[in-house]
C-alpha cells in the first residue's frame, strides 16, 4: 500500500509538471506557426507580439525569434546595430526578464547553440536540455519557422526551472521523505537542502550503483523505483522516479524505507497468575476429603497443606504420595498432574513476561524518541500518556497535558465526534484526520494526526501521532495557484489561435477565390507556367486552410466554444459521400478505396458536419501513410447502443510505443516521416476532441511496417455534450 501511494503521488506531480511543459511548447509552436504564415515583414509589429506574450505568461523569462539572413524582410543592412539587432542586422529580438525588469536585446551565439542549430537541422521542435544563463537555471523550447518548405528562422521561448525547486522541495513523503527533479541527463534541478548541487551535481556523480542505475533508466524515459542507502542521510530509503513525458527531466521522491514500512506491535494477551488458581483448587479438594474420617484421609490432608503452602511461595515440585484406597487414589495423581501442568505454564507466564516487557520497552523508546508529537488517550478522549514533543509543539507540560482531554487540545469536528470516530477506529484499526491543534498561547496549528487502535495499560486506547501541514497546504495551495495561471496561459493561447486563425483566414479565402477566378480562364487564357502557378496557389491555399480551420476548430473545443448540432442522418450515405470525395485523391496514388460495412439502423442522431471531417480526416491520413497501388478499407457495425467506424490501411505503420502519443497535438511520430508524407499533427487530435464531445472513443491498432487500423464510436443516440 506504501508502494502505491508513492507511485501515484510520483506520477501526479510529474503529471503536473508535464501539463506546464504542454503548455510552453504549446506557446512556441504558436509562435512559430503564426510567423510561418505572417506577411507584413513589419518589424515592430513582431516586437509588440512578442514583448505581449512574455507579460502574458509569467512562467516565461525569455520570448524570441531568430530569422536567417535577410529572410525576414531582405532588409537586415538597414537595422545594423539597433535595439534588438546584432552587427549584422538579422532580426533577432529576444524579450526577457532576466534583469527583473522587461527588455530587448539581441541573441547570442545563433550559429553555434543547439537552440538555433537543433531546429535548423532536424525542422521539428525541440527542448533543450536544462543549463545556467546569467545565473539563471532555464530550459529553452523551439520550434522552426518554416516557408515553402524552407527553414527561415525559429521561435522560442525559455522557462526558468527555479521554480521547481520552489515547489518541489516543499513536498514531503512520509514524515522525512522528500522529492526533487533531475534532468533526462542526471543534473539536479532541484533539492530541499543541497541548493549548492542544483545544475551542478548528477545522479552518477553519488557513485551509487542503484542510483546509477536510475539514471539510466532515467535517460530511456522510463520509470520505476530502487532500494538505495540514501548518500546524503545515510538512511535505507527506497527512490521513485517518473518522467515528464513533455519536458527532459523526471521527478523523483525519496522516502525512507523505515517509515514506510512502520507500526508498533504490542502484545495484547497477557497471562494471568496461576498461583492463585492452584490455591483455591488445593482448597476445594481438600475440602471435599475433609469430610471423611479415615486415618490416611487426614493423612492426605497435610499433604495438601504442605503442597498448598509451597504453591502460595510459586513452588510446584511438592508432589502428595499418601497410600489410600482406589477409590481416592485418582484424587493426590489427579492434583500431581494439575500442579506438573501449572509448573508448565508458570515457566512459560515467565517467559512471556520477559517478552512483554522487552516489547514494553521498545515501545516506550519509540514513543518517547519519535520526531512527532505523539499523544495516548482512551475512548472518552482523557489524554492517558505524552512525549515530549508533543509538549514542545503545544507549549503544555507534561503534567498539564495528563490533566487534560482532547477537546482541549483539538477544535475540529474530530474531538467534537469522538465517539463516532472511536468507532470508526475499532473497525478499520488506523485512520487519519485533519485537525486544528491549539497551543497553549491559543495558536492555531493544521495537523495530519495518524491514529491506531492499541492496547494500554491493560485497556483499550488510542495513539495518536501528529504532523504539521502548514507547509503541505502552501505547497498545495501553490500547486493549486500555478495550475490556474497554466490553465489560464493555455486559455490565452488558445484564444490567440482562434484570432490569428480568423485574422489569417479572411485573406486566405480571397486568395483562394481570386485563384479559382483565374484557374476558370473566365477572363483571359493562361499559358503552361501561369497555369501551374496558379495550380500550385490554390493547392497550397485550400491545404493552408485546412489547416487554419484544424487550428481554429482546435482552440474552440479548448475554450469550449465549439458547439455540436444534433440532427438525424444516415451512416452509409455519409460514408458513401467521403468515399466519393476521396476516390480522386486516392487514384492518385493508385491506391484502392473501398467500403465495407453492415449498419442495419438506417439513421442516427450525431453532428453530421463533425462526423464527416472525423471520417475525413482518418481516411486522408490512411492515403497519405500508405504507398502507391495500395488498400483503404473503411468498415462499419452497429451495436445496442453505438455505431464503429474503422479505416483500415496496409501502410507504415506505427510503433506500439509511439501509439499512445498519436492523438497529441501537434505530435509526429518522426520528423523524417513528416518531411517525406507531410502533416501538422493536428488532424488525429481534432478527431479525439470531436469524438469525445459525442461521448464516444478513438482507438487504433498498428504494427510497424504493416498497416494501421484508425476506428472510433459514438452513441447511436448523441445528446449535447
Amino acid at each position: 500500500m506504501a508502494y502505491q501511494q508513492s507511485i501515484e503521488l510520483t506520477k501526479n506531480y510529474a503529471n503536473y509538471f508535464d501539463g506546464n511543459a504542454r503548455t510552453n511548447q504549446g506557446i512556441v509552436k504558436t509562435i512559430s506557426t503564426t510567423m510561418s504564415n505572417y506577411e507584413s515583414a513589419d518589424r515592430d509589429e513582431v516586437n509588440s507580439i512578442l514583448k505581449d506574450l512574455l507579460l502574458e505568461n509569467p512562467q516565461l523569462v525569455g520570448v524570441y525569434v531568430g530569422y536567417e539572413p535577410n529572410a525576414f524582410d531582405g532588409r537586415d543592412s538597414e537595422f545594423i546595430g539597433t535595439e534588438g539587432h546584432d552587427g549584422t542586422g538579422r532580426f533577432v529580438p529576444y524579450w526577457n526578464t532576466i534583469n527583473g525588469s522587461i527588455s530587448l536585446e539581441p541573441l547570442e551565439d545563433y550559429e553555434t547553440l543547439e537552440y538555433y542549430q537543433l531546429p535548423k537541422e532536424l525542422k521539428q521542435t525541440v527542448v533543450i536540455e536544462p543549463y545556467f544563463y546569467r545565473g539563471i537555471l532555464m530550459v529553452s523550447y523551439d520550434s522552426p519557422i518554416i516557408r515553402n518548405g524552407e527553414f527561415v528562422g525559429i521561435g522560442g521561448v525559455d522557462v526558468s526551472l527555479e521554480y521547481f525547486d520552489e515547489i518541489v522541495s516543499n513536498v514531503t513523503a512520509f514524515e522525512t521523505g522528500y522529492t526533487f527533479v533531475t534532468s533526462n541527463s542526471g543534473i539536479l534541478l532541484s533539492h530541499p537542502e543541497h541548493k549548492e548541487w542544483i545544475g551542478t551535481k548528477t545522479l552518477d556523480d553519488f557513485g551509487v550503483p542503484e542510483i546509477s542505475e536510475m539514471a539510466t533508466e532515467i535517460r530511456d524515459g522510463k520509470s520505476g523505483y530502487i532500494e538505495t542507502i540514501d548518500p546524503d542521510t545515510g538512511r535505507e530509503v527506497v527512490m521513485f522516479y517518473e518522467p515528464i513525458n513533455e519536458g527532459t527531466y523526471s521527478f523523483i521522491l525519496c522516502a525512507p524505507k523505515d517509515e514506510m514500512l512502520a507500526g508498533v506491535t504490542i502484545l495484547r494477551n497477557r497471562l494471568i497468575s496461576m498461583s492463585l488458581f492452584s490455591i483455591i483448587l488445593v482448597g476445594g479438594v481438600a475440602y471435599m476429603v475433609a469430610r471423611s474420617t479415615d486415618q490416611s484421609i487426614k493423612k492426605m490432608l497435610n499433604d495438601f497443606k504442605l503442597i498448598s503452602e509451597n504453591a502460595l511461595t510459586g513452588n510446584f515440585d511438592t508432589r502428595a504420595d499418601t497410600n489410600v484406597q482406589v477409590d481416592f487414589k485418582k484424587i493426590p495423581l489427579g492434583l500431581n498432574q494439575i500442579l506438573d501442568n501449572m509448573s508448565k505454564l508458570t515457566k512459560s507466564n515467565e517467559k512471556a513476561m520477559v517478552a512483554l516487557q522487552r516489547s514494553e520497552s521498545k515501545f516506550k523508546s519509540f514513543f518517547n524518541n519519535s520526531n512527532d508529537p505523539t499523544i495516548i488517550y482512551d475512548s472518552e478522549g482523557t489524554i492517558l500518556e505524552v512525549n515530549e514533543v508533543a509538549c514542545e509543539f503545544t507549549g503544555y507540560t507534561r503534567d498539564e497535558m495528563l490533566n487534560m482531554a482532547l477537546k482541549d487540545l483539538d477544535s475540529s469536528e474530530y474531538a467534537l465526534k469522538m465517539s463516532d470516530n472511536i468507532k470508526q477506529l475499532h473497525e478499520d484499526g488506523h485512520a487519519i484526520f485533519e485537525s486544528m491543534a491549539i497551543c497553549k498561547d491559543g495558536t492555531p496549528i493544521p495537523i495530519e494526526t495518524s491514529n491506531r487502535v492499541i492496547e494500554y495499560a491493560g485497556k483499550p486506547a488510542i495513539i495518536s501521532t501528529a504532523r504539521d501541514i502548514r507547509e503541505h497546504q502552501n505547497a498545495v495551495e501553490a500547486i493549486l495557484k500555478a495550475k490556474l495561471a497554466a490553465e489560464e496561459a493555455n486559455r490565452t493561447k488558445s484564444e490567440f489561435i482562434s484570432n490569428m486563425s480568423h485574422e489569417l483566414r479572411t485573406p486566405l479565402t480571397l486568395i483562394i477565390g481570386f485563384s479559382d477566378l483565374l484557374d476558370s480562364e473566365d477572363h483571359g487564357h493562361l499559358n503552361e507556367h501561369q497555369k501551374k502557378y496558379i495550380s500550385n496557389v490554390l493547392r497550397n491555399g485550400n491545404h493552408l486552410l485546412e489547416l487554419i480551420n484544424d487550428l481554429l476548430d482546435l482552440s474552440k473545443i479548448e475554450i469550449e466554444e465549439m458547439n455540436l448540432h444534433i440532427n438525424e442522418f444516415s451512416v452509409s450515405d455519409t460514408i458513401d459521400e467521403v468515399e466519393a470525395l476521396m476516390i480522386p485523391i486516392a487514384s492518385k496514388k493508385d491506391i484502392n478505396l473501398t467500403c465495407n460495412i453492415d449498419i442495419g439502423v438506417p439513421t442516427i442522431k450525431a453532428d453530421v458536419i463533425k462526423f464527416k471531417q472525423i471520417l475525413y480526416n482518418l481516411v486522408t491520413n490512411a492515403i497519405k501513410f500508405t504507398d502507391q497501388e495500395g488498400t483503404v478499407t473503411i468498415g462499419g457495425k452497429i451495436s445496442e447502443e453505438f455505431v464503429h467506424i474503422s479505416v483500415k490501411d496496409n501502410g507504415i505503420g506505427i510503433s506500439t510505443e509511439d501509439q499512445h502519443k498519436l492523438f497529441t497535438p501537434f505530435y509526429q511520430v518522426d520528423s523524417s516521416t513528416t518531411r517525406k508524407y507531410g502533416g501538422t499533427g493536428l488532424g488525429l487530435a481534432l478527431v479525439k476532441k470531436l469524438v469525445e464531445m459525442h461521448g464516444g472513443e478513438v482507438w487504433v491498432e498498428s504494427e510497424f511496417g504493416k498497416g494501421s487500423t484508425f476506428g472510433f464510436s459514438i452513441p447511436v443516440n448523441s445528446k449535447l455534450q
